[in-house]
């Protein structure tokens, strides 16, 4: 009876392996075709250079929330993007979305990191000690990096998408907070 159930889990493992596995290659199937879609519209991916974040995100169907990065140098490029598909057959629309897009890279002990919108403008850049990642030195976009993070009350928000064209332009690190508007 012993040895009928070591068996038994034996089978029950050795299936879910075999299950894993063929997940893998579904999902890697699914990835190579959504790099695909994204490459014809985003010039900037192109096949081959992506690997994907497996701790992030879901290909499920026709939908799917992916992170995925390159290496070139000494620079990771890191991408989010996100593929939604509204409808069915024929009257099926499909949006594909870099949700982020960004570059980090190591100077002399500083990892510098560059974030752009879907149309490659910069958005923030900052830098912080390799070592303490506590410490936050902004060149310019700080307040569009609070913005994103959800750091702002909801009556600077009001402003700050206001005002957010020459909010953007700002440089310098450790800025007043944003002042609050109520219409």
């Amino acid at each position: 009876m012993k040895k009928l159930v070591m068996n038994s889990k034996m089978i029950i493992n050795i299936f879910f392996l075999l299950s894993i596995f063929s997940c893998e290659n579904k999902n890697s199937n699914a990835f190579e075709q959504l790099i695909e879609e994204f490459g014809k519209e985003y010039p900037l991916i192109k096949k081959n250079q992506w690997k994907l974040n497996d701790s992030f995100g879901y290909i499920f169907e026709d939908d799917a929330l992916v992170k995925v990065s390159r290496n070139a140098n000494d620079t990771i490029t890191t991408l989010e993007l996100m593929k939604v598909v509204i409808g069915k057959g024929r009257e099926a629309k499909t949006s594909l979305e870099i949700l982020k897009y960004y570059n980090a890279f190591n100077v002399e002990g500083w990892i510098h990191s560059l974030h752009f919108n879907k149309n490659e403008d910069t958005l923030y850049y900052f830098r912080m000690p390799k070592d303490d990642f506590s410490e936050v030195d902004f060149f310019f976009g700080e307040y569009e990096f609070h913005y994103e993070q959800g750091d702002l009350n909801g009556l600077q928000k009001k402003y700050f998408l206001a005002h957010r064209d020459s909010l953007r332009r700002v440089k310098g690190s450790n800025l007043p907070p944003l002042p609050e508007i109520d219409n």
